[in-house]
């Protein structure tokens, strides 16, 4: 009898069960988003810091992105959007669908491995310039949460 009536309290959502998750992955008010490193997991990259560039398994060149999403509803796939600028020009954008998880350790929900690919026919001609990445969410509630930031290309290939 002790068993079912605990059973029944954590079905119930009780806090003290295992799952409870980090609110920081539930929905609620003021989502936010973040642009990082997306190279196997999410990384955290300041504004303005070198971001490595990656040559692409058909053979161009692209940008691994990573996002950090707080208090959004991604219980299923979401769509995403992003844009690449260089001095005014958008020269990348790709629209994925993203699968967000919850990484307690990151702070909310982050997806990884996005390439935003730059069209280009060397790195030569990509290194050292400054990117603006503009990076869009739209949760499963239709709440849209947008972010800039700003990376300097940087050529990693020997």
């Amino acid at each position: 009898m002790r068993w079912t009536w605990l059973g029944l309290v954590c079905v119930g959502g009780w806090t003290g069960c295992a799952g409870g998750g980090d609110p920081l992955c539930e929905p609620g008010r003021d989502p936010t988003l973040e642009i990082g490193l997306g190279v196997g997991a999410f990384t955290p990259v300041a504004d303005g810091d070198p971001m490595p560039l990656i040559h692409g398994p058909q053979g161009g060149w692209h940008l691994e992105i990573g996002l950090l999403a707080t208090h959004i509803d991604a219980g299923d796939l979401i769509t995403g959007s992003l844009e690449g600028t260089i001095d005014g020009e958008r020269v990348a954008i790709s629209a994925p669908w993203l699968d967000m998880r919850c990484d307690e350790e990151a702070g909310g929900l982050v997806s990884w491995s996005t390439r935003l690919i730059y069209p280009t026919e060397t790195s030569e001609e990509l290194d050292g310039l400054t990117t603006e990445i503009t990076a869009s969410v739209t949760d499963l509630r239709g709440i849209t949460v947008s972010t800039s930031r700003t990376f300097v290309i940087q050529d990693e290939a020997p």
